[in-house]
């Protein structure tokens, strides 16, 4: 009798026990996931204030941008509207000719600090971004370029399906444009051409690259010492007297638009022959599959 009692006393005792480590270990655990939640919030919180500080961040560069633009431009018109009145007067011919070099002077350094404050404002959003279809942005540049292609005699074709993208439609119209006018300006073939698709996969240079837009041109082509250079803000490879008025701009937007969205471009060409701009944009839904023409460059 007392033998059972011991044995049933050891087993309460034991039972208390692992009862005990179960609830020991239960409030370690929550304890544990506590302090998880803990430094998550103030993760979270810390990551709030960090976003906040940097749109704050943001408006104060937008704000500074915006009226160093204003305040940098007003003498340039000060100085357009005088040299205006002054080619009004009695001057020598060479005096005119230099006012006339003044005022396209000023005209330049008003376009070049737009372009500054264009670009300036790239990286921090030029609208929603949301599903929209590049096919109709091309058709839309084409037709807003329409008045120019016909002028330089040119054929500006969209050879293939394009995927959806998920993106600001601004941005994107801005990529396109830039290449295709690039192509058509630096372009002295008698039958001018640019021509636009979308690729599954190509390979460059032994590099493969997947989800490939291409812009490519029959013009001047670019030397490759000089496929780096050409991105570079303010950077022209030719004279304005062989292809007209340009800041050299245009393609340093693309490449800041493309890279803001985590995406590549890059090129091949040939000198005397054309150029093709290849790169990415973030899609809209997985199912670019279906587009399935490729190349080997």
């Amino acid at each position: 009798m007392n033998t059972s009692l011991i044995v049933i006393g050891l087993l309460m005792v034991g039972l208390m026990g692992v009862g005990g480590v179960a609830v020991y270990q239960r409030q370690a655990k929550y304890e544990l996931q506590q302090k998880e939640l803990e430094r998550e919030q103030a993760h979270a919180a810390r990551q709030s204030a960090l976003v906040v500080e940097l749109q704050r961040s943001n408006r104060e560069l937008d704000e500074f941008a915006y009226t160093a633009s204003h305040d940098l431009k007003e003498p340039l018109r000060g100085i357009a509207i005088n040299a205006n009145f002054l080619s009004r007067e009695e001057v020598s011919d060479k005096g005119r000719e230099r006012i006339e070099r003044m005022v396209a002077l000023t005209k330049r350094m008003e376009q070049l600090i737009s372009d500054i404050l264009f670009f300036s404002r790239l990286g921090r959003g030029g609208g929603e971004r949301r599903e929209i279809d590049p096919a109709q942005i091309v058709a839309d540049v084409i037709g807003e370029m329409r008045e120019w292609i016909t002028e330089r005699g040119a054929n500006v074709r969209v050879e293939t399906a394009m995927p959806l993208l998920h993106a600001e439609p601004s941005k994107v119209k801005t990529v396109f444009r830039n290449l295709i006018a690039n192509g058509l300006k630096y372009n002295g073939s008698q039958e001018k051409s640019v021509d636009v698709g979308f690729l599954q996969e190509v390979v460059i240079k032994g590099e493969t690259f997947h989800s490939v837009f291409y812009v490519r041109d029959n013009g001047i082509g670019i030397e490759s010492r000089n496929h780096e250079k050409i991105f570079r803000l303010f950077q022209r490879l030719n004279l304005e007297a062989d292809f007209g008025p340009g800041t050299g701009a245009g393609l340093s937007f693309v490449r800041k638009i493309i890279e803001d969205y985590g995406q590549r471009i890059t090129l091949t060409s040939v000198p005397g022959e054309g150029t093709t701009f290849y790169f990415t944009l973030p899609p809209a839904v997985d199912d670019v599959a279906k587009y399935t023409k490729s190349e080997n460059i």
